[in-house]
């Protein structure tokens, strides 16, 4: 089965929520089919939480604050990308 990249915008209350279910996923089921690559916000401390929360989970996300230059980074990808907003 091939792996899944996800990149999310935004990490408001629900893209938060949705960010860490992301993490937690990773984190306790191993090798899953989903790859979290990267987050974007335009708040700056809001990306900054979420980077710390992922490492702490040892996982190492991409953070942009422009979408443009999020998917320009996702087209770069080979295979399945989802964009999740």
């Amino acid at each position: 089965m091939e792996t899944v990249k996800v990149y999310q915008i935004g990490l408001g209350s629900f893209g938060r929520n949705g960010f860490e279910k992301l993490v937690e996923l990773h984190r306790y089921f191993g090798k899953v089919d989903v790859e979290l690559k990267g987050v974007c916000d335009r708040d700056f401390e809001r990306l900054d939480e979420a980077e710390k929360f992922a490492e702490a989970n040892d996982i190492f996300v991409e953070t942009f604050q422009d979408i443009e230059e999020m998917y320009e980074a996702a087209k770069k990808e080979k295979g399945t990308v989802m964009i999740y907003d």
